[in-house]
Order: C-alpha cells, then sequence, then structure tokens
C-alpha cells in the first residue's frame, strides 16, 4: 500500500513535468507576483504579468516605476487697460493702482473728459 502511494505521487510529478515528452519549465514556477506561466517548449517559457500588479519583465519580478512632475501652469497676466489706447485725441493713458478706476487719462491743452474725447 505504501509502495502504490509512493508511485503514485511519483507518476504524477513526473507526469506534470513531462509533457509530451518534453520537460515543462513552468513547474519550477518562475513566474512571480501572480502571473500565468505559458510552456512554449522544453526550456523557454512565457509570464503573463497579472494587470493589477505595477510589474514587468521576464518573470514578472520588476516593478514598474513612474515619476511624476507638477508642472506650474503658465499664467498670462491680464492685459494693460491702457494696451487698448482708451484715452483720446492724444491724450495720455496712466495706470492707477490705488483707485476703482484701472487708469486715467491726461489730457493734452484744449481737451477734457474722462477720455480727453471733448475738444
Amino acid at each position: 500500500m505504501h509502495y502504490s502511494f509512493c508511485f503514485f505521487v511519483f507518476n504524477v510529478l513526473w507526469t506534470t513535468t513531462i509533457v509530451h515528452g518534453q520537460v515543462n519549465p513552468c513547474v519550477s514556477n518562475p513566474c512571480k507576483n501572480g502571473a500565468t506561466c505559458q510552456n512554449i517548449n522544453s526550456v523557454e517559457y512565457n509570464c503573463i504579468c497579472p494587470p493589477q500588479f505595477p510589474v514587468e519583465g521576464k518573470n514578472c519580478d520588476q516593478l514598474i516605476t513612474t515619476t511624476t512632475t507638477t508642472v506650474q501652469p503658465i499664467v498670462t497676466p491680464a492685459p494693460s487697460p491702457c494696451a487698448s489706447s482708451p484715452c483720446l485725441n492724444s491724450g495720455t493713458c496712466i495706470l492707477q493702482a490705488v483707485f476703482n478706476d484701472p487708469y486715467r487719462c491726461a489730457c493734452t491743452q484744449y481737451t477734457y473728459g474722462a477720455r480727453c474725447e471733448s475738444i
């Protein structure tokens, strides 16, 4: 009885190691991290890495590393209120940071108004 059990275990191990007369390289469990081993021939195998793990390599044993780069947003400054030349009749636009109006117009001689619009 003991002899037949040992023979059975040996036969099972031998059968799983030999597939169609060839040694199965997947028997040694070369694939890591839950990967699936596919026997190609008596020497070659292919590991299919599980998608839920960030691993790669012949045996799915190399961690895939990523680098995170933080990029500062490009901030375009608001155009100057004087860029549109709001002052008429050769008036000069002057920026004002203190008052509610972002600019004021310095009018030439003989012109007046908020935008030097009147002659």
